[in-house]
């Protein structure tokens, strides 16, 4: 006579610490702002670059507390000459070792998408990974690189 009110008693019990399990469960976040960003028309000013997004990711949180380590990562798209956007693909690290890639800036990420303008310039996006600090004073349309110390 016991077995039956053992047996829902443990079956509720099961249904409790599943619900439980899925509740407390670890979950990542990522953050993305990507705004329309118009760069200056590359035939006027061929180095030019400006940040098209921001994106942060990694790390997770579990009952509200943050954990892990976070990677901050500034969208940077900038004109290159005619004939690069050609020669690299997303995921290709970026500076592309290309003679039709050459910038007179330096930048350092991965090449994240792109296009070639009406004027035929390529427009490629680069991720670039900051730190927290350039991450928090920089804005989509901000001038790449930056004037701030936090990104220098």
């Amino acid at each position: 006579m016991n077995r039956p009110s053992n047996t829902g008693f443990i079956l509720i019990f099961v249904v409790a610490l599943a619900a439980a399990a899925l509740a407390l469960r670890p979950t990542t976040t990522e953050t993305e702002v990507l705004p329309p960003v118009t760069l200056p028309d590359p035939g006027e000013d061929p180095t030019n670059a400006a940040v098209a997004g921001l994106r942060q990711s990694g790390g997770f949180s579990l009952l509200g507390l943050a954990f892990g380590d976070v990677t901050h990562t500034a969208v940077v798209q900038l004109s290159a000459p005619t004939g690069c956007y050609e020669l690299v693909t997303t995921g290709d690290p970026w500076p592309a070792p290309f003679k039709q890639c050459d910038m007179p800036f330096a930048i350092e990420g991965t090449v994240s998408g792109g296009g070639i303008a009406v004027t035929g310039e390529s427009i490629i996006a680069v991720d670039v990974t900051v730190t927290e600090a350039c991450y928090i004073t920089i804005a989509p349309g901000d001038p790449w690189p930056t004037a701030t110390d936090a990104c220098a």
